[in-house]
């Protein structure tokens, strides 16, 4: 389970990569402009949406529909899990950084003295730094007795590439970009892994995924928004770069409970599986 997080984490941040680093150099063609680099990449999802479509299980055998059984609801012990709400707020932080970054980053390089293409590159150098270690830290993260030291290093990555990036205005930025890309790859892989390492069965992954996925995207949702509005009232980016680091040590701190070799306790359901 380790080795296809890592190939599903690097894939997903390479092309994530490829698209912050060549969308401007595209939409500065002659002929062209910001429209058409994001046509391009809606290329590429119609593409997934076929994949997908491919890979939908055949509904019928020998005649009959066939379905899989699924239990009618969800365990409730998991809303009363110490570990289960760590693992969703690890996931949700650990994605409200990157999903800020990506909105600002531009901005926040324009400041700092940087032109429009540099800044479309230095935030593919960041996706890079995500790269090597999404594919590592599963492989790590899962022959490990517990996770918390890995937990916890996510976050002060975050922390330290943070400062580190928001006091540096010269092309040493690159340095504490890759320390940001290495814990947000980091954290990113092991919040995935969680989903598995705390749970007994894939009924009850899927069941903590749901509800860290859930909860956790939309505290995400809300770090766009909030971060640029704060950058609007205080004249700059200092104040939001607290946020975000604030928000790296208390991911630190939620990887030390996440990561506790302990599963998680389900209710049993007793009630009949339905069709």
């Amino acid at each position: 389970m380790g080795l296809m997080t890592g190939i599903y984490s690097v894939s997903m941040n390479a092309f994530g990569a490829l698209a912050s680093g060549i969308s401007v150099p595209i939409a500065s063609i002659s002929g062209f402009d910001w429209r058409h680099a994001m046509q391009i990449w809606s290329l590429l999802s119609a593409a997934a949406v076929v994949v997908l479509l491919l890979r939908l299980p055949a509904r019928r055998s020998s005649g009959k529909k066939v379905f899989v059984d699924v239990k009618s609801q969800p365990s409730k012990a998991i809303f009363k899990s110490k570990i289960a709400w760590a693992v969703t707020f690890f996931m949700g932080l650990q994605s409200l950084i990157p999903y800020s970054l990506f909105t600002w980053l531009p901005d926040i390089f324009i400041s700092k003295g940087f032109g429009e293409s540099e800044a479309g590159w230095l935030i593919a150098i960041y996706q890079i730094g995500l790269i090597p270690t999404t594919f590592i830290a599963p492989i790590i993260a899962g022959r490990m007795q517990n996770q918390r030291l890995l937990g916890c290093s996510a976050g002060l990555l975050f922390f330290f590439g943070l400062l580190g990036t928001l006091f540096t205005s010269s092309h040493l930025i690159i340095v504490f970009l890759v320390l940001t890309g290495v814990g947000a790859g980091t954290a990113f892989s092991l919040a995935m892994m969680f989903f598995v390492l705390r749970t007994n069965s894939a009924m009850e992954s899927a069941q903590l995924s749901g509800m860290a996925q859930s909860v956790g995207y939309i505290v995400a949702s809300t770090g766009p928004l909030f971060l640029g509005t704060i950058a609007d009232k205080t004249g700059g980016w200092t104040v939001p770069f607290i946020i975000l680091m604030t928000a790296a040590l208390i991911i630190a701190f939620l990887g030390t409970i996440a990561g506790k070799n302990e599963k998680i306790s389900f209710e049993s359901n007793k009630e009949p599986a339905t069709k």
